[in-house]
């Protein structure tokens, strides 16, 4: 999905509770994604960056490299 995509931004798409959430004035003017899911969401539920929030990278995905190394936790930490 990318910026385009949603109807609040110029999109054909309908994606009626999205542009709702746009129209009350709940916009995201400095975010951006992740190259996967899961350390996307954990960006938005904690308000920071993916290596300070402990999902690094997706942990299927985790390099053996990162195993153990702080980042990588492969859940949301306290940082």
């Amino acid at each position: 999905m990318g910026f385009a995509d949603l109807g609040a931004f110029g999109s054909e798409i309908k994606t009626p509770n999205l542009d709702a959430l746009a129209r009350d004035g709940a916009r995201f003017t400095q975010f951006y994604t992740h190259a996967s899911c899961s350390p996307t969401r954990s960006m938005l539920l904690s308000g920071t960056d993916t290596h300070l929030n402990g999902l690094g990278n997706m942990d299927e995905w985790t390099a053996p490299n990162q195993m153990g190394k702080p980042g990588y936790e492969g859940y949301l930490n306290h940082r």
